[in-house]
């Protein structure tokens, strides 16, 4: 990024306008192909005997090493809410939160953002003023 700035200086803006949107072009022509996902049937599941757990793929971003060719997937998972899982009641813990897990090949990492009372963290309208209503695309399992 650096040398990208460097040589505007030395270019005229409509020149380095050019070869900059050329770039993203030249570089997905030589990366890799990567099979893109079907996320709306992408999962990560927990091998846990005591909680099968089952997360939503939500993203996937690859990070290659240009001198060595190394690859390494990762896999940002949906938000879910804390919850005592196995509860007989009071399902969601009391000072609740979402997270969102994201997977890598060795690490991962999990996002908690606690929903704390402000006076914009609930607004209640009718469904028709939300964004002048909705149309409903929901598919069925065959």
């Amino acid at each position: 990024m650096i040398l990208v700035v460097e040589v505007a200086t030395l270019m005229k803006r409509r020149t380095f306008i050019q070869a900059s949107m050329a770039a993203p072009v030249q570089a997905a022509q030589s990366a890799p192909r990567m099979p893109v996902l079907d996320y709306g049937r992408s999962f990560l599941a927990g091998v846990a005997p005591w909680n099968r757990v089952r997360f939503w793929v939500e993203s996937r971003t690859r990070v290659i090493d240009e001198r060595t060719g190394k690859q390494e997937d990762f896999l940002q998972c949906a938000a879910c809410k804390s919850e005592n899982t196995f509860a007989a009641k009071d399902l969601f813990h009391r000072d609740n939160y979402d997270f969102t897990p994201i997977f890598g090949p060795e690490f991962g990492v999990i996002f908690r953002r606690k929903a704390y009372l402000n006076p914009n963290y609930r607004e209640v309208r009718k469904a028709a003023a939300m964004w002048d209503g909705q149309t409903h695309q929901l598919r069925e399992a065959a």
